[in-house]
């Protein structure tokens, strides 16, 4: 594993996530550096530090295969993480492949990072990548907005990942 490619993801994700957050709007409950007590309760009880998270992330989050891809841009692979631990790593692929889409490559839609994506990242310019991406996480964060207008409240935050 690249540490130094991790450690970099792993700032962004400190930079996006901050420290402990209880809203009772959001579904995930309350949060340790972004870990959810309602999806992770058992891991999010033994959660005490940063250290503690950046180990939960990368055993339960930090695909190799995908953030470690040797033609994946770093800035592409930290907003592709912090996408994936926000909405599940199929969702953030699936976006990622539509966005490889908008730069003019045709792959299948369907979440697996398998070959025909690896071709089109490594085809692909890694800003306009950065920025396709960008924009398909912003809308879709706008839908979750749309269908649920309570959740306008997170927007800032999410808006810290377009940023990563």
């Amino acid at each position: 594993m690249d540490n130094e490619r991790f450690e970099w993801i792993m700032a962004r994700t400190l930079e996006a996530e901050g420290g402990l957050a209880d809203d009772p709007v959001d579904p995930g409950g309350a949060t340790k550096w972004g870990i959810s007590s309602r999806y992770h309760p058992e891991e999010f009880k033994g959660i005490q530090s940063w250290s503690d998270a950046k180990s939960f992330y990368r055993v339960k989050y930090y695909n190799v295969k995908i953030y470690e891809t040797p033609d994946m841009p770093l800035v592409v692979a930290t907003k592709l993480f912090l996408f994936a631990i926000n909405v599940s790593e199929r969702q953030a692929l699936i976006e990622l492949q539509e966005a490889l889409g908008f730069c003019g490559h045709q792959v299948s839609i369907d979440g697996e990072f398998g070959p025909e994506t690896r071709r089109a990242i490594r085809y692909t310019d890694p800003r306009q990548l950065e920025s396709s991406l960008a924009a398909k996480m912003w809308g879709y964060y706008l839908e979750r907005i749309a269908r649920n207008p309570a959740k306008a409240k997170f927007a800032a935050g999410w808006k810290k990942r377009l940023r990563a």
